[in-house]
């Protein structure tokens, strides 16, 4: 019985990439094919999904809590994530969160085809780059100030980072204006940082952004 798949994904050229790869794989089925989280919950309510592909650069953005969301209302699906970067804060977050699978964009296509197959037999996949990073991070006991941010903040500083007005992302978050600052405040705090350039700098540093968003 094939394993029924959906896509979340905004950007063209990965999501015809990915669609051509599901297409060629037979013991693999894609019932849905979304490119904001608001269609992606909508899909989940509505259709059976087994597994489902979430790009971490989804908007809007916020997508790292949209996980957590994910995983609690839907405790039968198996998430693979897509990240820009297997740099960064996401990966060992993302697992924390639930999620059963993390692949970078730069992966080969067999590398999603195989993560899919893996998350949906029961197990977790974690792409080669990806792994490595958090072996080395464990390893050397070395935590960057990102890592420190709680999920709100980080949210927030990847909002903010994408462009994002404060009314925007309060509406995202369904937090006040007044809120986003605060927690836009506490996250340059914790960074050393002022400005939002600055925070673009190291959402771009820490691939917690695509570098053409």
């Amino acid at each position: 019985m094939a394993i029924k798949v959906l896509l979340a994904e905004h950007h063209g050229l990965i999501r015809d990439g990915i669609v051509r790869m599901l297409e060629a794989n037979h013991d693999l089925q894609l019932v849905g094919l979304v490119s904001n989280l608001g269609e992606m919950q909508r899909q989940l309510r509505d259709r059976e999904v087994d597994v489902a592909i979430l790009d971490m650069g989804l908007p809007p953005a916020g997508a790292l809590e949209a996980t957590h969301r994910i995983v609690r209302s839907y405790p039968m699906l198996r998430l693979v994530t897509l990240g820009a970067s297997a740099q960064g804060p996401y990966p060992a977050r993302l697992l924390q969160a639930g999620v059963h699978g993390f692949v970078t964009q730069e992966s080969c296509s067999q590398d999603l085809v195989k993560a899919i197959r893996t998350v949906a037999s029961g197990k977790q996949y974690i792409s080669g780059d990806a792994a490595q990073h958090i072996l080395l991070s464990n390893l050397s006991h070395e935590l960057s100030a990102v890592s420190t941010l709680s999920a709100r903040e980080l949210s927030v500083m990847v909002m903010v980072s994408k462009g994002l007005r404060p009314q925007e992302i309060s509406s995202s978050l369904a937090i006040s204006p007044k809120t986003v600052s605060t927690y836009r405040s506490r996250a340059c705090r914790k960074l050393g940082v002022k400005t939002d350039v600055e925070l673009t700098h190291l959402s771009l540093k820490h691939g917690l952004i695509d570098s053409y968003v």
